[in-house]
């Protein structure tokens, strides 16, 4: 049951963050939305990692 709640927060953060972008730049497109999420927080988190 923890792992469906984690698996469920990350579902609603990464909408929201989704969200936001777009709201903030109406040009931007849902994949380049995603795109920059991952760069935000995902890219570096992974490089954080890996030391």
């Amino acid at each position: 049951m923890e792992k469906y709640r984690r698996q469920k927060q990350r579902i609603v953060f990464v909408h929201k963050q989704v969200e936001r972008y777009l709201r903030e730049n109406e040009e931007m497109t849902i994949p380049e939305a995603l795109e920059q999420l991952y760069l935000t927080r995902v890219a570096p988190l992974s490089l954080r990692m890996k030391y």
